[in-house]
């Protein structure tokens, strides 16, 4: 290797900062970094498995609640028995094995009106104005009755119009009720479908008080299986729930769910990963495909990116290149001809490094790999053949 060669060489390794080891354990990666992180790529099983640990690390490490939303049964499984093993602590489940979440439990009049406002939304209904005006005089009247949840709002809903009229306490919602009829039918006929959305994970007349405002702040882990059937009421729901949780402090993990694909739920993630007091941690087998604009996959701390699987290509190589770029040095043959007096058509050979912009990795380079891992202040890329629990 000549000099020109071995320049561009070192050259390369220190702008590249990437370093190549054999083997390399995902529980040193926890230990040496925090914060936000993105599980990308890989097969189900080893995403699986990094998920489990990390779990088991965080409640090894801190009493802090960590909610899992996940439609993977064999993960549910997993957790329980890691619970009953004494590795996690105490395990709460909610899915249709265990259908026992307190729908609107707690649950501020405000954020429940934003829920029916945003689900009439992606209902097609285009003016709320009645719903909205409904809504809240119905709520005002049920809270002076009983405690608001989701088998007392479906009994009041029961009662026409007049009679809701006659419960009320003051004359505003009243004038609310009777003065909005057709809010108060765009309202019974959302409270139906949400019912029977969410008959998946609850009964009739559930008074668990299970629900994420009342878990978050337990040392506990909280595992949330919705129903892949009517995603977007469980999207807009727990993405109203966990909006109410901002600036609380917890872990929460988003396991290949279809919550993801709602951009409300998006929305709400990007204020999650901007407040320091929680943890987001989103594990998807391709990022790219449910992240249209960017915003999931941004604001992480700290990356995984499994090289082995069933992810396209071109998608994981975009995750991989979004580590960004440096100034690759590549040695190239020139011709060039010495100042002479007389012309001549000799041209001496030689070498001079040819710089180009270049990703810091390129997947089709890193053949046999199994994992890219970057986390912390460190702007190092760790590259290993094999990662090790």
């Amino acid at each position: 290797m000549n000099k020109i060669a071995r320049q561009a060489k070192h050259h390369n390794e220190k702008m590249r900062n990437v370093n190549h080891v054999y083997s390399y354990p995902f529980s040193r990666f926890l230990n040496q970094s925090d914060g936000n992180l993105l599980i990308n790529g890989g097969t189900k099983s080893k995403r699986r498995e990094c998920l489990v640990n990390l779990i088991a690390d965080i409640k090894n490490k801190s009493n802090e609640t960590v909610v899992v939303f996940s439609e993977d049964n064999v993960l549910e499984e997993e957790l329980i028995r890691s619970a009953n093993n004494g590795m996690i602590g105490q395990l709460f489940v909610c899915s249709e094995q265990y259908p026992n979440y307190d729908f609107f439990c707690g649950m501020n009049v405000n954020r429940i009106c934003e829920y029916f406002n945003l689900i009439a939304t992606e209902k097609g209904i285009r003016d709320t104005v009645e719903l909205n005006s409904f809504t809240d005089a119905f709520l005002s009247i049920l809270s002076e009755q009983s405690p608001i949840r989701l088998a007392s709002m479906r009994y009041m809903a029961r009662n026409d119009n007049a009679l809701l009229g006659e419960m009320a306490k003051n004359l505003y919602d009243r004038d609310m009720i009777l003065a909005s009829s057709g809010g108060g039918t765009g309202f019974r006929s959302l409270l139906n479908n949400s019912c029977r959305a969410f008959s998946a994970l609850t009964i009739p007349n559930c008074e668990s008080s299970l629900c994420l405002s009342n878990l978050v702040g337990r040392d506990c882990v909280f595992l949330i299986n919705p129903s892949e059937f009517n995603p977007e009421f469980f999207a807009i729901y727990f993405a109203v729930e966990l909006k109410s949780l901002i600036g609380r402090r917890f872990t929460c993990i988003f396991d290949d769910t279809v919550l993801l694909n709602n951009r409300f739920m998006q929305s709400v993630i990007g204020m999650l990963k901007q407040r320091q007091q929680t943890t987001v941690v989103i594990s998807h087998e391709n990022i790219v495909s449910v992240d249209s604009e960017d915003s999931l996959s941004k604001n992480f701390n700290r990356n995984l990116i499994l090289l082995n699987g069933n992810t396209p290509y071109v998608d994981l190589q975009k995750t991989l290149s979004d580590f960004g770029q440096y100034t690759h040095m590549q040695p190239m043959a020139n011709k060039s001809q010495p100042p002479r007096l007389f012309f001549t058509l000799y041209r001496g050979e030689g070498e001079a490094a040819v710089p180009y912009a270049r990703d810091r990795v390129i997947l089709q380079e890193e053949y046999g790999n199994e994992a890219l891992l970057k986390g912390g202040s460190s702007s190092e890329i760790i590259i290993t053949r094999k990662l090790l629990p």
